[in-house]
């Protein structure tokens, strides 16, 4: 079985190299069969997890004379590894592999990368002398190829092809999920109650919110709820007046409000419990606990004696959340002895007029705790939506990404980078202009985590809501978030290629000349440039491409078929080599 072995920047948990490795697996593997990759990687045990490949430490130099060694091929790319904005370090070390090859006689291919920029004089020399020996040259845009021109290569010594990220769009996807609790309110609220459509099917609609179930406004009493409470005081009523007609036969004095009122209380309190008694009621002095089990209620009769009514007060205590006291009958109708002075006994009449109004205050007293314990018809009470176990698991669970995307809702997805004269501002009015313009603005780091710490300065300064991606992710994961946006801004390179692979319009801004020569490569011109810039030609520019973003779309449909099929040309050469290889 043949082995090749793959140099680049791999292991860093750069998107955009990590990208330009699986698509160059993917494309080797489905052409050459029966072969074995190596990669020298940062990360060597995460890289063989990741693409099932051998992987050596790129800093260990006995490592990495075995895996050249034992190698019947080495690549050297993709990306930008000759070039010495970064550090002459790294050009010096990817030099250094491909000389390592040279002297152990493997052949070596300069995969789809793009060249330079190289300033220093002794780089460009000592970069020409290398390339001059390996078998074959290919580079991902015009301007790469132009710059070897510059250095004394031939035309027919460089074959332009193009980035193989170009072919990585129909890479099967893994979802990004956020955490409930680092949501805006509004999108914790969206993914409690989203809407239920075709599509969704209503299987995330666990239930209102905390807040809203606390803020719902309470209906009344249903009918049925009432009938009860008028049964049960009807029934007391009824034996009351037989009490109170036994009692006159006697001669016995009859103690009307105070005993109406007593009586009230207990059978407030015995219908709410039979409606069911949901949230605590205000505080109350605290009562001395009577171990008791649970029982059904009783059913309403007239106290016997003081002691029993205690106890039964006692108990409803103990056994049930307590309610608010009955509120005392009015005064208004004061009893004729009152009045006049008189002590003899009331008629009969006056007091069942007061009991009558004694009933009708504790049904009243019974309504209004009902009513604060009632929730909506159809929806938890607010002491059981705290505690509902669909609501707590919807809470603690990640929540998809796409599932915070509204119908109809526009995205729009921004990759900056660390990079010296970065007009912080104008990026910041750029996202203004696109939130006023409907669209959503979320931050996608292709560099974790350096570019969170740039874009944390850039969100500080927009007029609006955003959403961040604060945590590495994989190419897969950046294809699905990717997948979300209807519009992008980029700095980085392969946020830009991952988003033309995918269709979507984009703006640019560049610090580097590896980002013209793509954006020309695909049609389109760059929207803003470090090199030589303008805030009020960058903000018209970005408006411009805001505005034709249909027209963008229709340019890259028409130019990336053909980028597709060069960007498969680069394998084929390898595939060549490798036959020839002994």
């Amino acid at each position: 079985m043949k082995k090749i072995c793959i140099s680049g920047y791999f292991g860093f948990d750069n998107i955009g190299d990590e990208a330009v490795l699986q698509a160059m697996i993917r494309s080797i593997r489905a052409k050459i069969k029966d072969v074995e990759i190596i990669v020298l990687s940062d990360n060597p045990e995460k890289t063989a997890a990741d693409y099932q490949v051998i992987a050596y430490d790129r800093w260990r130099w006995f490592e990495l004379r075995r895996a050249i060694k034992s190698a019947d091929l080495l690549i050297s790319g993709g990306g930008s590894l000759f070039q010495d904005i970064t550090g002459r370090k790294s050009l010096l070390y990817y030099l250094h592999i491909i000389k390592m090859a040279l002297r152990r006689k493997k052949p070596v291919i300069v995969y789809s990368q793009g060249i330079g920029p190289i300033k220093s004089a002794w780089g460009q020399k000592r970069t020409v002398k290398v390339l001059r020996k390996v078998k074959k040259i290919t580079v991902r845009d015009e301007d790469s190829a132009k710059t070897l021109q510059a250095w004394g290569f031939r035309r027919g010594r460089v074959k332009v092809t193009a980035d193989p990220v170009l072919n990585l769009g129909d890479l099967e996807r893994a979802e990004v999920r956020l955490e409930f609790s680092a949501l805006g309110a509004e999108d914790r609220d969206y993914i409690l109650r989203p809407p239920v459509t075709a599509e969704t099917g209503g299987t995330l609609d666990v239930s209102a919110t905390i807040a809203d179930a606390q803020a719902a406004p309470t209906p009344p009493v249903t009918d049925l709820e009432a009938t009860i409470v008028l049964d049960d005081l009807r029934r007391l009523l009824t034996a009351k007046r037989a009490a109170t007609a036994e009692t006159a036969a006697d001669g016995t004095a009859v103690p009307q409000r105070e005993e109406a009122k007593e009586e009230a209380a207990p059978a407030a309190g015995e219908a709410a419990g039979q409606a069911g008694n949901r949230t605590a009621a205000p505080e109350t002095p605290e009562t001395p606990e009577t171990p008791a089990a649970p029982a059904a209620p009783a059913a309403p009769a007239a106290p016997e004696a003081p002691e029993t009514q205690e106890t039964q007060e006692t108990s409803e205590t103990s056994e049930t959340p307590e309610i608010p006291e009955a509120p005392e009958i009015p005064e208004t109708q004061a009893t004729e002895a009152e009045e006049t002075g008189n002590t003899e006994e009331a008629p009969a009449e006056k007091a069942d007029i007061e009991k009558e109004a004694a009933a009708e205050s504790a049904v009243e007293a019974a309504e209004t705790v009902e009513a604060a314990e009632t929730p909506p018809e159809g929806a938890e009470s607010s002491a059981e939506a705290a505690v509902s176990p669909a609501e707590s698991r919807a809470a603690a669970d990640p929540v998809p990404l796409a599932a915070l995307k509204k119908e109809g809702e526009k995205w729009a997805a921004f990759s900056i980078r660390q990079w010296d004269g970065l007009p912080v501002e104008d990026i910041a009015a750029a996202a203004d202009l696109m939130i006023e313009a409907g669209y959503r603005i979320l931050f996608l780091p292709f560099q974790y985590p350096d570019d969170n710490r740039m874009e944390k300065d850039i969100i500080a300064k927009i007029n609006g809501p955003v959403l961040e991606i604060d945590r590495n992710l994989t190419p897969a994961e950046m294809l699905y978030c990717l997948d979300q946006v209807d519009f992008l801004f980029g700095m980085r390179l392969h946020a830009l290629i991952i988003g033309a692979a995918l269709g979507i319009p984009f703006a640019s801004l560049s610090y580097d000349p590896k980002i013209d020569g793509f954006v020309k490569s695909v049609g389109l011109e760059v929207t803003g440039s470090l090199e030589s810039y303008d805030r009020e030609t960058f903000l018209e520019r970005f408006k411009k491409d805001l505005t034709g973003a249909e027209a963008i779309r229709a340019t890259l449909e028409e130019t990336l078929p053909d980028l597709r099929e060069k960007a498969e040309e680069a394998t084929d050469y390898v595939a060549e080599l490798l036959a020839r290889a002994r």
